[in-house]
């Protein structure tokens, strides 16, 4: 996309593309195995950008199920007996809490072809990871996340949010993840030395 946004810079040749290794501390293990499973999501919420509603939403209207927020956003979100906001979480606790999440809760953005850098970043994970589809660019950007047989896509609206978690409950003795090569820092290290040495 990047690409064909600067195909008349005279630079725009040399222009490349690598993702976000994952990261290598904080190995976070599966922990579906008990009867309360924790959606987790990390991150900011300003609503001009991304949308969170659809997701509090469901819920809002499902007591059985769990969600917990880490970040801050520009609207209040109201805490209930199965939603919790921590608020902004300095990077060295954010490993801690996220520990304890059995499913990650990723959100694209509305007006952006950027990818949120945490759906790389907790791909060393043995979690599921639900990644939330929205704006203009979505499915070029789940083509794109397609090939590491990663994630969970749903739409940004609440009967594909409910219907992708009822389906991760359902199956949550089967959903076991391993590591992208593709994405592991040794890959990405020397992908970025050979290109530069092309």
């Amino acid at each position: 996309m990047q690409l064909k946004l600067f195909k008349k810079n005279r630079f725009h040749h040399k222009m490349s593309y690598i993702d976000m290794p994952y990261s290598l501390y904080g190995i976070r293990q599966n922990c579906i195995n008990h009867g309360k499973i924790v959606f987790g999501y990390s991150g900011t919420y300003n609503s001009n950008y991304r949308n969170l509603k659809p997701l509090i939403n469901v819920f809002k209207n499902n007591s059985d199920i769990y969600l917990e927020i880490c970040g801050k956003g520009n609207f209040e979100i109201i805490e209930q007996n199965n939603i919790k906001i921590n608020g902004w979480i300095k990077p060295n606790k954010i490993v801690e809490i996220e520990n304890g999440f059995d499913v990650i809760v990723c959100i694209l953005n509305k007006n952006s072809a950027q990818i949120p850098g945490k759906i790389f970043f907790n791909s060393n994970s043995e979690k599921p990871i639900l990644v939330i589809l929205d704006g203009e660019n979505k499915d070029i950007i789940k083509s794109y996340l397609e090939q590491f047989n990663r994630y969970i896509f749903c739409e940004n609206n609440e009967s594909s949010i409910y219907d992708a978690i009822s389906y991760i409950i359902k199956n949550k003795d089967n959903l076991l993840y391993q590591n992208s090569i593709e994405l592991s820092p040794k890959y990405i290290t020397s992908f970025i030395i050979n290109k530069n040495n092309d």
